[in-house]
């Protein structure tokens, strides 16, 4: 072999050997900062059940979460209560209550108690918080600008209960880069199941967290393999702000996100040409509601949102919807700006944002366990999917105990109450009051006027009080 070539290969030799050390230490760096802040939350979630008043199930769950700061405060999934808390966000199914008995595993077999304090639906994000400070300082995120397609990370996440939550590192690479609000990045992170986990860069360096996997039929790009998948990782700039004044549960007291009370679909270029305006780009108006900001501020069907506050819109797919709706929800200023397209020209209006109406989990509900049957005040969630007039006031069945007397008399989940011994029934408290006179009176029969679908129909509940 030539000095030459020998020169050669001692030069490659010893980049691959420094290379290798520098990787062996960033692993290194990732497992021990991982191992000092990440933490498996044992709680217990309720398991509603619209058959039964008084009987609630629980089942033991588990996720894990971070350490964000010295007092104990722990930031993990959303997923930990999966109720949403405003109607936008909506569905029908969820606990009714936060969980409680949540527990914070730490090295060494000890738990520490701890309670749930708050969430972001719109981040996936909630807070829990031990009941007293841990061995950590909490993990710092830091904003970084820099970050590219193809840039290598390290994921850090703790395996199943199964495997003893130990932690598992996987190298991998920024596979999208996706504009915000909130700005989020995409790894291809196969088969993996990841509820929650840290994110890192080459050098050791927290990039953010991961928090969501989905599966190939919602990926936004054609796949061919259905097994396989990718994490959201959501940078510091989109949660910092909540590790500094987390969002609080104060039921329907709860601090919510604003909303403009529309439903919208793009405008696409079809559109633009059917309406002759081939250069205009925006968001359609398809359904104001009523009482909404956007009523209030003179909005109608059929306009095209053009600005929000000095953000020109383009929407040519649904997904490009989203951009609007966090540019709401996340404003700072309760009044904006706006442009619309109406009739051929550019109208200028200012809108007065107010907070989004509460979902049916922050509604105030009843129980009577001598009927046999909860309700709660009648939310707008409710009021759209029965398809009721928007302003309808009013209280609905959410729960019929199995063979109590309101079941036998044929009353069912979901009914909407119009009477009681034919007095009108506006409000939870109408309800509750005459709830409050029945020991007393002791009737022997009670009539209920109710709306089930599209009929409205008399029951007659006979009790037994003796």
């Amino acid at each position: 072999m030539g000095r030459k070539s020998a020169l050669i290969l001692g030069l490659v030799f010893s980049l691959s050997t420094s290379l290798w050390s520098q990787n062996e230490d960033a692993w290194q760096k990732v497992k021990n900062i991982a191992e000092k802040n990440l933490v498996t939350i044992e709680y217990y979630e309720e398991i509603n059940s619209t058959e039964s008043i008084s009987q609630i199930n629980k089942i033991k769950r588990s996720l894990s979460g971070v350490i964000v700061d010295s007092s104990g405060l722990i930031m993990t999934s959303a997923a930990i209560y999966k109720a949403k808390l405003d109607f936008s966000r909506s569905s029908h199914y969820g606990p009714a209550h936060p969980p409680k008995d949540i527990k914070i595993k730490l090295a060494g077999g000890k738990s520490v108690n701890a309670v749930f304090v708050g969430k972001d639906d719109d981040k996936n994000i909630a807070f829990i918080k031990a009941n007293k400070p841990l061995d950590s300082n909490g993990l710092k995120f830091f904003t970084q600008s820099d970050n590219f397609i193809g840039q290598k990370i390290f994921v850090v996440y703790q395996l199943k209960e199964k495997y003893n939550f130990q932690l598992m590192v996987l190298e991998k690479s920024i596979n999208s880069i996706i504009p915000g609000p909130p700005k989020k990045m995409l790894t291809d992170i196969g088969t993996q199941s990841i509820k929650f986990g840290l994110v890192f860069d080459k050098t050791g360096s927290n990039l953010g967290i991961i928090y969501q996997v989905s599966s190939a039929s919602s990926m936004p790009y054609n796949y061919s393999s259905r097994q396989a998948g990718f994490g959201e990782i959501l940078t510091p700039e989109s949660f910092n702000a909540l590790i500094a004044d987390p969002p609080k549960f104060k039921k329907k007291n709860t601090d919510r996100k604003k909303w403009l009370g529309v439903n919208m679909q793009p405008f696409t270029r079809s559109l633009a040409s059917y309406f002759n305006e081939d250069d205009l780009t925006g968001i359609l108006i398809s359904t104001i509601l009523e009482g909404s900001p956007a009523e209030k501020a003179g909005l109608k069907i059929g306009d095209v949102l053009t600005e929000f506050n000095g953000t020109k819109l383009q929407a040519e797919k649904n997904t490009d919807l989203a951009t609007l709706r966090n540019l709401i929800r996340e404003s700072d200023d309760e009044t904006v700006n706006v442009k619309i397209w109406r009739k051929g020209s550019i109208k200028s209006l200012k809108i007065n944002l107010s907070t989004v109406p509460i979902s049916q989990y922050l509604a105030d509900e009843i129980s009577n366990e001598r009927l046999g049957f909860s309700a709660k005040e009648l939310t707008k969630d409710i009021i759209m999917a029965k398809q009721l007039e928007y302003d309808t006031d009013g209280v609905w069945v959410s729960r019929v105990e199995r063979a109590g007397w309101a079941d036998l008399s044929g009353l069912h989940v979901g009914d909407l109450l119009l009477k009681v011994d034919d007095q009108d029934l506006q409000s939870i408290s109408q309800l509750d009051t005459f709830l409050g006179r029945l020991e007393k009176e002791k009737p022997a029969y009670i009539s209920f006027f109710v709306k089930r679908h599209s009929e409205t129909r008399f029951l007659f509940i006979k009790t037994n009080f003796d």
